[in-house]
């Protein structure tokens, strides 16, 4: 059965040993990523010891280069049953005008949430969409675009849904519920090298291409009035588990290959950060998730912690040009993440390990997490995911059986919820900002008329 477990255990073979200390074999750390999916209990793998210290328990371990004996005390670790609720409630959405699917692209547009593509249960791209007003609780459908793209990333510009995709992309207008193509880049390689993510960076519509062997190099566009305008480069070959978000000046980017932060700032100064202090005894699990909370870059990580025998997730704050240091660290880990900024705050998503499914919330003033109880849908993973400043939006997926997580032949869903906070929150300070200048996103269909758009694959994408 190609369960989480293995789905877990199959990203971790992507990340390679670079992404453990160097002190664990890599194949350990799969191995007990397996053992704690099934709630085995097993000594750990490092020669690690327990020692009994005044004061309490520590952990001695042999250092392999010099084989000298350091001790290391564990981290503390927070569980769920010691998190508070945060205020609000969960409700079931309305039945949507749409077919079962996962990973739609969803954004807010300030009065509605807009639902588009994704790929249904057989695999076959989908291009339809539809929009939810929270106002009066119903849907309506939107005109379907004329292509659909399994790796498409969408983002709201303050007037527009833009789509991209492989060269180029498309943009929605809800005032007129119409699509127009978006200008073609000539991208120069010939190994299928595309788009892989779209950000908000202040308030410039950003593409991020990860490069290939054949032209290496993380490459970034802006999205002019007529074309993408070059806005940068970094010296890293990336791929589509890089993850990467908007900045007030920039695009901040995540390196799974080495757990470095890429940040590309203005288009000219690029830097690579060091990869988060991680508590001791502790290993990365899965990718890494960024997101922006409380005016700052947070890295959500999923670890294995207590040398394997716990899953965990971490917290960690950018601060200027480096990390802070371990930041909370809350039991239980998140497989297969999702995260979206809510406001001041973000929200985490997924295959939970401990067997539930709410969410949590970092709370971007304090940094500390909180629940989302009573999560009411049956969806684990690849949801469309969207915020207002007070409400989540959250759609379509795939779904788990009774005591199972999701895997990738799990069922998809058309079932939404939506998470409403019980008082209102200040205008946040987000990096996104809205462009409705003359000069803005109906100004960039100028030239574009008549570009092509990506091909509508058929084959099946997990």
């Amino acid at each position: 059965m190609n369960s989480l477990e293995d789905q877990v255990a199959g990203a971790l073979g992507r990340h390679g040993a670079s992404v453990a200390p160097a002190s664990v074999p890599f194949d350990d750390v799969v191995v007990r990523a397996h053992r704690r999916v099934r709630r085995r209990r097993a000594a750990g793998a490092l020669g690690v010891a327990a020692a009994v210290l005044a004061g309490g328990v520590a952990w001695s371990a042999v250092r392999p280069d010099d084989g000298q004996v350091i001790v290391v005390d564990d981290p503390a670790i927070t569980t769920e049953d010691s998190l508070s609720a945060a205020a609000g409630s969960w409700a079931v959405l309305p039945e949507a005008p749409l077919s079962a699917r996962r990973t739609p692209s969803a954004v807010w547009t300030g009065s509605e949430f807009i639902v588009w593509g994704g790929i249904d249960a057989s695999g076959f791209v989908l291009s339809d969409g539809a929009a939810y007003d929270p106002s009066t609780g119903t849907w309506r459908s939107i005109t379907p675009n004329s292509w659909g793209h399994p790796g498409a990333h969408a983002v709201w510009d303050g007037q527009e849904m833009i789509v991209a995709a492989k060269a180029g992309g498309a943009a929605y207008d809800p005032a007129t519920d119409s699509w127009r193509e978006l200008p073609t880049l000539d991208l120069g390689v010939s190994d299928g090298v595309g788009l892989d993510h779209v950000v908000m960076a202040g308030d410039d519509v950003v593409a991020v291409g990860f490069g290939s062997a054949e032209a290496p190099g993380t490459r970034l566009w802006r999205l002019g009035e007529s074309n993408w305008e070059f806005f940068g480069s970094a010296e890293r070959v990336g791929n589509m588990n890089w993850k990467a978000i908007g900045m007030a000046d920039g695009v901040a980017m995540w390196n799974p290959l080495d757990g470095a932060t890429v940040l590309l700032q203005s288009g000219t100064d690029w830097s690579a950060l060091q990869a988060p202090e991680l508590p001791a005894r502790a290993a990365h699990s899965g990718d890494v998730e960024l997101v922006w909370a409380g005016g700052a870059v947070r890295a959500i990580i999923p670890l294995l912690v207590a040398d394997g025998d716990r899953n965990a997730t971490m917290v960690a704050t950018l601060d200027g040009t480096a990390w802070t240091e371990p930041g909370p660290t809350i039991e239980p880990m998140f497989g297969l993440m999702q995260t979206t900024q809510f406001g001041d705050d973000a929200v985490v998503l997924g295959a939970r390990f401990d067997g539930d499914a709410d969410p949590l919330l970092l709370d971007g003033a304090t940094g500390t997490m909180r629940v989302l109880a009573g999560y009411p849908i049956d969806t684990l993973i690849d949801h469309g995911v969207a915020a207002s400043a007070d409400q989540l939006f959250v759609w379509g997926g795939q779904t788990n059986s009774t005591g199972e997580q999701s895997t990738v032949s799990s069922p998809v869903s058309a079932a939404g919820a939506l998470w409403t906070r019980s008082f209102p929150t200040a205008t946040p300070t987000t990096p996104v900002a809205a462009d409705t200048s003359a000069s803005g996103a109906r100004a960039r269909s100028a030239g574009a008329a008549g570009a092509s758009g990506p091909t509508r694959p058929g084959t099946e994408i997990t």
